[in-house]
């Protein structure tokens, strides 16, 4: 994590400050360490150990950043969910016009050619 000393680090794992060092140092984090770090940041463990390699047979970006996500909303207030939901929504509707309007541009483009 940018902006954070060993000492924070560990303030806000748990881990010492002597393990963060021999982590940063090149010694195996191990699973432990890198769910006490997720907890600390409170951040999903998945994320953690997927940044760290102990995941990486079977999880991709996607599984990752959908944990991620899912760690986040539990997080927060039921109001501000469905606020983030409502924002979701809004953004796939624009997505799926946008692919609309793509998809009769091009039909227009083909009949053009057909008939020109």
């Amino acid at each position: 994590m940018r902006g954070i000393n060993q000492a924070g680090l560990s303030k806000r794992s748990g881990v010492s400050e002597a393990h963060i060092s021999r982590v940063i140092a090149g010694y195996n984090a191990g699973i432990e360490f890198c769910v006490k770090i997720a907890r600390g940041f409170k951040i999903s463990p998945i994320t953690v150990l997927y940044e760290a390699g102990w995941l990486s047979f079977g999880v991709d970006g996607d599984t990752v950043l959908l944990e991620e996500w899912k760690n986040i909303l539990s997080q927060l207030p039921p109001e501000d969910r469905e606020e983030l939901m409502q924002i979701a929504r809004l953004k796939l509707g624009r997505q799926e016009n946008k692919e609309e309007k793509t998809r009769i541009k091009l039909k227009r483009q083909d009949d053009t050619e057909v008939t020109g």
